[in-house]
């Protein structure tokens, strides 16, 4: 009995030590997994394009690894008889983080225009008397992706929700991506504003940026400089490149 109390009094702090280099050990790799945390960082000015000296200066902060300038246009786009005005973001499609749903294909890129449409993008379409597409009308559009055509008309900017008929431009879906985006290649999205005799807004970036902590230092700074900012895990939205 007496070797037994002895054996456990040897072994309690070897038990306790062991016990501490485990919590230790598992704090550090806690800690470092917050350091390798990827985070995506939206920036949005709500007054004006954003400046490119501010552009410079977000370049310089620590943890960033990728930055992507959202080029922005509000257009209304309609479906055969479906239409839904929303807002086009010009992105590098190789490199922005989204996440593939549906393919329509290999496409190749030329001048009509080719956009990677949200996977919700069916369900918000709506006929002239501002009734929603049918369940089964959706499943039929989104069967015929690889061949159906969309229209679209840039807005007029003379009045609020005035689109203008000359400017419709026939395009073509490359696929469906996860959430309700609108995205086109920022370089082709340049030329058909262009021949259309307009631009688009600069007003909205997003940012990579590895660690939690640094992550945070970013959307604090962001937010005092008076933008609009929304940060999340990189993932939690998807990272699949549109191909």
């Amino acid at each position: 009995m007496k070797n037994k109390n002895r054996f456990a009094v040897l072994f309690l702090p070897l038990f306790l030590a062991v016990s501490l280099l485990v919590w230790l050990v598992g704090d550090i790799i806690k800690e470092e997994k917050k350091t390798e945390n990827l985070w995506l960082v939206e920036a949005e000015s709500v007054q004006r394009d954003i400046p490119e000296t501010v552009l410079t200066d977000m370049e310089t902060m620590k943890g960033l690894e990728k930055a992507w300038i959202i080029l922005e246009k509000e257009v209304r786009v309609q479906v055969e008889n479906y239409y839904l005005d929303t807002t086009i973001q010009g992105v590098d499609l190789e490199t922005f983080p989204l996440t593939v749903v549906a393919s329509a294909g290999k496409k190749n890129q030329g001048t009509i225009p080719l956009l990677a449409v949200g996977e919700d993008f069916f369900s918000e379409l709506k006929d002239d008397r501002e009734k929603s597409v049918s369940k089964r009308q959706r499943e039929i559009l989104r069967e015929n992706l690889d061949t159906l055509e969309l229209k679209l008309e840039i807005s007029s900017g003379e009045k609020e929700e005035e689109f203008s008929q000359k400017e419709e431009t026939s395009g073509e879906i490359l696929g469906l991506v996860k959430g309700n985006g609108f995205y086109m290649e920022t370089e082709q999205m340049k030329q058909w504003l262009n021949a259309q005799g307009t631009s688009g807004e600069r007003k909205k970036v997003l940012l990579q940026i590895r660690g939690d902590h640094r992550a945070k230092q970013a959307e604090n700074s962001l937010t005092k400089a008076g933008f609009q900012v929304e940060a999340r895990l990189f993932g939690e939205n998807g990272s699949n490149t549109v191909k």
